[in-house]
């Protein structure tokens, strides 16, 4: 592997052929995790819309990796029965392919036919059983369709194969709750928490277990978090309100504050700031740019992203950038691709990787503080 700085931090992996290490999953490609009751968006099977005009005028897909392409833009799109029908149909022509499975078992689980999502994960699973990742979604749809103990060891599993990961701890400690295992979820709440302190989910969880423990002032300092986050969640704001109005209190700032200053809409052009510069307002409020008084953060733990079979395959090779958020904790928070597509799943992988990632923190002025940074990978076969 090599490694090169040009202006932030530009990382080159070079990959042999048959590499493969396990990865997290961007968030546009992974089925939300159990949250708390009314807190995050529930899922909805809004896969029977019908296609909108421009996706009415996609050209007939002819190969299985147009058909999966597809797939995943109709998944973005939250259409799920079109992308169980595209990867139905990319199957068909190429069995056993892992892009493929993993794009049905997204379908079927958030259109909440749980035991196909098991069975489809399970298939990757046998080709790749490493992958820390599938664990965790295999996890989900044991937990939604309420087989605890097969969640908590796939969590648990996945948690071994890549501890520096937030989600697998929030997601077991869900499943602890939903068992009144309420000690130990408060353990992986609180582990969650440590590895990604922005993590609204398990703020919100958290919340819920020191309810049942009547911890009302820590679920306050939780319910606060949340706020501050999401303002515009109702159920954190009225659980707020029950939980304060239990202590005594008079609900005042923490929701009402919060309600007073919504999001900014922010364009894309604050990302664009100056060195050391934070924007007030927007998105982008509280991150800087490295440059001037903020150091730049210093990479700690940096797996590789692994080539796909198919990128093996097709002797694919090439560099890709992201524009990527690190946390004052060192966490990638964000990692958006701003480069053309490599396609064959290494802009995926490349994506996953880095969202496991840990940094340690930029800082300015003798504090840590996130930041804004252009990372590229170059893959490689020889």
């Amino acid at each position: 592997m090599r490694h090169t700085l040009v202006n932030a931090i530009q990382i080159v992996v070079l990959m042999l052929a048959g590499s493969f290490s396990s990865f997290w999953a961007a968030a546009q490609e992974t089925p939300a995790p159990p949250a708390a009751q009314g807190a995050a968006a529930t899922t909805t099977a809004q896969g029977a819309a019908a296609p909108t005009a421009a996706q009415s005028n996609w050209p007939e897909p002819k190969t299985p990796e147009a058909f999966v392409r597809r797939g995943y833009e109709y998944a973005r799109l939250r259409n799920f029965t079109l992308a169980l029908q595209d990867a139905n149909a990319a199957l068909a022509l190429k069995p056993g392919w892992v892009s493929a499975l993993r794009l049905r078992a997204r379908a079927a689980y958030e259109l909440q036919d749980y035991e196909s999502a098991v069975k489809d994960y399970t298939a990757v699973l046998r080709q790749y059983p490493d992958w820390s990742q599938v664990y965790d979604l295999r996890g989900l749809a044991y937990s939604h369709s309420g087989r605890y103990d097969l969640a908590i060891a796939d969590y648990t599993q996945a948690i071994k194969l890549a501890p520096y990961v937030a989600t697998p701890y929030n997601d077991r400690g869900w499943a602890y709750l939903q068992t009144d295992e309420v000690p130990r979820a408060l353990q992986d709440f609180d582990r969650a928490l440590e590895l990604s302190p922005e993590f609204v989910r398990a703020h919100v969880n958290r919340a819920q277990a020191l309810d049942k423990q009547n911890d009302w002032q820590s679920e306050l300092v939780d319910l606060e978090d949340v706020i501050r986050v999401t303002p515009r969640d109702q159920w954190a704001r009225d659980q707020y309100a029950a939980v304060a109005q239990r202590l005594g209190l008079k609900v005042t700032t923490p929701v009402e504050g919060a309600l007073s200053e919504p999001p900014g809409a922010g364009t894309a052009d604050q990302t664009a700031q100056a060195p050391g510069v934070m924007p007030s307002t927007g998105p982008d409020a509280g991150v800087y740019k490295p440059g001037g008084a903020v150091s730049q953060p210093v990479p700690l733990y940096k797996p590789e992203p692994g080539y796909t079979p198919q990128a093996r395959k097709d002797k694919l090779s090439g560099g890709a950038t992201f524009w990527v958020t690190i946390d004052a904790q060192g966490n990638v928070v964000d990692a958006r691709e701003v480069s053309k597509k490599l396609g064959d799943g290494l802009d995926e992988n490349a994506i996953e990787t880095l969202h496991t990632w840990k940094f340690q923190p930029a800082m300015r002025e003798g504090v840590p503080v996130a930041v804004h940074l252009m990372i590229h990978i170059e893959f490689k076969l020889f």
